[in-house]
């Protein structure tokens, strides 16, 4: 999955990083928080391309609580991804064919 340089920015502007050697690890927080989002809130697949302000503040929050390891921001990101795996917008379909 490809992080867009806009979505970076955003991100690093919320971390308050102005150093660009930090882009790629940076990335790939953002990377591991597009994926636990989808795979633990079952909410659909995003991209930093079109991804929306509550994608967006989910993905800062859980990249604030992983550089900052302070936990407001975890509680931060469970609240967004409840609240995300609550509302039809976000929420992926499952189909029970049984």
């Amino acid at each position: 999955m490809a992080v867009t340089s806009a979505f970076l920015t955003k991100v690093k502007t919320a971390l308050r990083v102005s150093y660009n050697n930090l882009d790629s690890q940076i990335t790939d927080l953002i990377e591991e928080a597009i994926l636990d989002l989808t795979a633990t809130a079952d909410i659909k697949p995003f991209t930093t391309s079109d991804a929306d302000a509550m994608q967006t503040g989910a993905v800062i929050a859980y990249v604030s609580y992983k550089w900052f390891n302070e936990d407001k921001f975890f509680v931060s990101y469970n609240d967004m991804k409840t609240k995300m795996a609550l509302s039809g917008k976000y929420r992926s379909v499952m189909l029970d064919e049984e």
